[in-house]
């Protein structure tokens, strides 16, 4: 029992003396310089024992996000955070740590970051803002007139002063007319806004308001400083020499410091357009034609200008009146159109405009081409001396004369209702029905009817 109890106890012994040996090694290899809290006295190995080497631990080197900066950034800063031997961190990393959050590197850096950040925001705000502006810029750009503006059939008989409101009609030009502020009193004007020397000629295809159209010019030309005759020239262009005769008469114009306006009809007087004796004399020109083709065709018949248009007719029987109802224009006077031809008798109608274009410019002449209507329509409906004013300003351009906002809106009101409205067609055409059956199947031209 003895050597019992001394086996037991020599054992014991020799287990506290391991414990201790473990004790010692363990504090020598868990020591870190760095720890504040650790005591500076580094703990002693025994002589035989050597401590075990392990892989150095470093800060696992990540991308931070600088959220994570900024939620450490009331911590501490430790040792580790300027000691060379973890350089390779870099300071945004190190940033991150709870050891470093309190250095002033970082808080520098935090600064830095949120200056950053604002100038970043206020780059995307204005980039958004350029390319909000460059959005509208391309918006309005791109607004334009549209059919429902110009077209009564749409329109439904509103005014300008209300269709300027709506966003498809803010790109007209009757709008940029009526939203100009009123012009001062007019002036007398005693210098010519143009040059008065050269002949100014208006060419038509006929039947499209061109009387009433060079009517209207030599008063509107004469409010802008530049007197024309009267009388008519047509006769000179279908004269043998009408060269020579239409140079004597400018000339003889000039004497009396007067300036030739005349009209030279597609067609007929042809040759007299595109004579280089007359555009020699420095002619400017410009040109006008009918919107509405099925009134071209209607007045076309009614004037006997065209057997192939159709035939005119007086109480139900054909009729010889042609250019004398112009004096009278009886009601029962009216139009039968030849509905087989018809269609295509308005496209020629388009072509010639297109071909007498085409020569003009070929010649050398830079024009404008106006609709009548916009040019007229103001006669009979006082809102459109708003379409009227751009149109007018197209065509006095053209023959080179600047046009005076408050002389011509003047002479535009002066003269508004000295025409009734347009008749329906069913009033003007005597086989309206056949007429109307043919054109609305052709949807391109059938918004040209009045029914």
């Amino acid at each position: 029992m003895a050597i019992t109890k001394l086996s037991i106890l020599l054992a014991m012994a020799a287990v506290c003396h391991a414990l201790q040996n473990n004790h010692q090694t363990n504090a020598a290899e868990n020591w870190n310089p760095l720890n504040i809290f650790a005591s500076s006295e580094k703990p002693k190995l025994k002589p035989k024992q050597k401590p075990e080497h392990k892989p150095e631990h470093k800060p696992e080197h990540k991308p931070v996000h600088k959220s994570k900066m900024k939620a450490v950034a009331h911590g501490k800063c430790d040792v580790i955070c300027t000691d060379e031997k973890y350089s390779s961190a870099t300071l945004e990393e190190k940033c991150a740590w709870d050891s470093c959050g309190a250095c002033d590197a970082c808080n520098d850096l935090e600064q830095l970051d949120a200056h950053a950040d604002e100038e970043d925001a206020t780059s995307k705000t204005e980039a958004q803002d350029a390319d909000e502006e460059d959005t509208t810029a391309k918006t309005e750009a791109q607004v334009d007139c549209q059919d429902v503006c110009t077209n009564e059939k749409y329109a439904n008989g509103k005014t300008w002063e209300q269709k300027c409101v709506w966003k498809s009609c803010q790109g007209c030009d009757a709008c940029e007319e009526f939203k100009k502020p009123e012009a001062p009193e007019a002036v007398e004007i005693i210098e010519p806004m143009g040059n008065p020397v050269p002949p100014r000629m208006l060419v038509v295809q006929g039947c499209d308001g061109s009387s009433a159209i060079l009517k209207h010019a030599h008063f509107i030309l004469e409010r802008h400083g530049i007197v024309t005759p009267v009388q008519s020239t047509a006769h000179l262009l279908q004269e043998r020499d009408r060269d020579q005769a239409m140079v004597e008469m400018h000339n003889d114009l000039q004497s009396k410091h007067k300036t030739m306006l005349f009209k030279g009809t597609i067609g007929r007087d042809s040759q007299a357009i595109l004579s280089t004796s007359i555009s020699g004399l420095g002619t400017l020109a410009a040109q006008s034609s009918r919107r509405n083709l099925l009134d071209q065709a209607v007045c076309t018949v009614k004037d006997c200008f065209s057997k192939n248009i159709g035939h005119p007719v007086m109480k139900g029987l054909e009729s010889d009146m042609c250019m004398k109802r112009r004096q009278t224009n009886p009601k029962e006077y009216k139009a039968f159109l030849n509905v087989t031809l018809l269609i295509q008798n308005m496209e020629k109608m388009v072509e010639n405009v297109a071909t007498a274009t085409h020569d003009l410019k070929k010649l050398g002449y830079k024009f404008e081409t106006v609709a009548s209507e916009d040019l007229l329509d103001f006669e009979w409906n006082a809102d459109a001396v708003w379409t009227a004013m751009p149109v007018w300003k197209k065509l006095l351009s053209s023959w080179g004369v600047k046009a005076n906002d408050k002389a011509l809106s003047t002479y535009l009101k002066e003269n508004v209702n000295t025409r009734e409205a347009p008749l329906s067609h069913s009033e003007t055409i005597f086989n309206f029905d056949a007429v109307k059956k043919e054109i609305l199947s052709h949807a391109k031209y059938s918004w040209m009817l009045r029914d």
